[in-house]
């Protein structure tokens, strides 16, 4: 090799060293910043949100020995290193998850603008991170001034009228449908039309009494009441779809019990009396119920089960109107908008339109609690789809595992 070629190549060594050199000392700034586990949340119910990232380093036994977060009103601020709500200060720590905002107190629906760096084991200082940001939702009960809206005249389905379940067999007692023929009347026949749930087909006969004895009076407390017909003696099948239909000697009577004292198992280790329906007649065959007033010992009221639907003339399970709900509001906006969100919450599923255009892309929204004690909202940015002028919102509401 030439002496000029020797030159070159030691030159070329020199330059490769230094960059090495300089890649040793170079720190990337963090990356992948999270803001309560999300990327630029909006609508963060808390006022003391906390920070994630990740360090990089070209050397796999490095690690974060400090860090410094700055937390800034604006985009603007945060560029001129302006923390106007929080500087950490640089922070002796290898913390870099839920590391919570220590600045002034923050108010339902401010924003932030944030970026953090960190340090190495030799004490060397990255550069700061790529921007991120977060936005507060309401963070006090107060400042949440929307009401619960609703379908009018939901129609529920027809099931039946059912009792409250027993836990076990031997809790079967004072369980009973009772009806008001208003006036007394001669009965001589009756009619069982056997529940069978929208929401569980396969149940046919589903609460239909196994033993029960029916008894008719004049007084409302069933003092002196006479027997109509006694199946307490032994177990009665299932009877299906079909309707079963007994024929007694005529008895006088205004109110009318059946009384259950034995029940099938529901199938979920509770026991239970339902019906479709409960028909008198009168030796013309006339329907003497159709219409009247029932009580029932322990009422259900939910699921398209009510007291009323046992002599409503409605024989058979009927489906609840499953469309899906329609919600719409117009409104005018006077001026440009500069920011705005929708904070939503429905039991359960749901779908927000703005002017024709959906809001977001999730599904199945919001998540699933147990709705009797917490309901979980989502927040939309909708800025770019209003405009000045009328504006429309839409809603599409499913039912969920709120109403099956």
């Amino acid at each position: 090799m030439t002496r000029t070629g020797l030159h070159v190549l030691s030159y070329v060594t020199l330059l490769l060293a230094a960059v090495g050199a300089y890649a040793q000392d170079f720190i990337p700034a963090p990356t992948h910043l999270r803001t309560e586990y999300s990327v630029n949340p909006l609508g963060i119910d808390t006022s003391a949100p906390r920070f994630g990232w990740w360090m990089r380093h070209d050397d796999p036994v490095q690690a974060q020995t400090a860090y410094q977060i700055l937390v800034a009103s604006t985009a603007e601020k945060l560029a001129g290193n302006q923390a106007d709500h929080w500087d950490s200060g640089k922070v002796a720590s290898d913390e870099s998850v839920e590391v919570a905002y220590g600045g002034a107190a923050l108010e339902s629906f401010q924003r932030g603008w944030w970026k953090v760096r960190v340090w190495d084991k030799a004490d060397r200082p990255s550069e700061y991170s790529e921007p991120a940001s977060f936005e507060l939702a309401a963070v006090k009960a107060d400042d949440f001034r929307a009401n619960w809206i609703q379908a009018e005249d939901e129609d529920l389905g027809n099931n039946g009228t059912r009792a409250k379940t027993e836990r076990v067999q031997t809790d079967v007692k004072d369980c009973w449908f009772q009806v008001d023929l208003g006036v007394t009347r001669s009965i001589c026949g009756m009619a069982l039309y056997p529940a069978r749930p929208y929401y569980r087909p396969d149940h046919v006969g589903f609460g239909f009494p196994v033993r029960f004895h029916v008894e008719v009076s004049d007084a409302a407390d069933f003092k002196n009441a006479a027997v109509l017909t006694n199946c307490d003696d032994k177990d009665q099948p299932n009877p299906g779809p079909e309707a079963v239909k007994l024929q007694f000697p005529p008895k006088d009577g205004r109110y009318v019990r059946l009384v259950a004292t034995g029940l099938p198992a529901n199938g979920e280790g509770r026991f239970v009396l339902a019906l479709a329906e409960l028909q008198f007649f009168d030796a013309d065959g006339r329907n003497l119920s159709e219409g009247k007033e029932v009580k029932v010992s322990k009422e259900v009221t939910e699921e398209g089960w009510h007291p009323e639907h046992l002599t409503d003339g409605v024989t058979e399970t009927l489906q609840p109107n499953i469309a899906a709900p329609l919600f719409r509001k117009q409104f005018d906006v006077s001026k440009a908008v500069a920011r705005a969100r929708a904070y939503v919450s429905g039991l359960h599923y749901y779908e927000l339109y703005v002017n024709g255009q959906r809001a977001g892309d999730r599904v199945m929204d919001p998540g699933n609690t147990l709705f009797a004690k917490r309901a979980l909202y989502s927040t939309y940015d909708v800025t770019e789809l209003l405009h000045e002028g009328a504006n429309a919102g839409g809603m599409t509401v499913g039912h969920g595992w709120w109403r099956k």
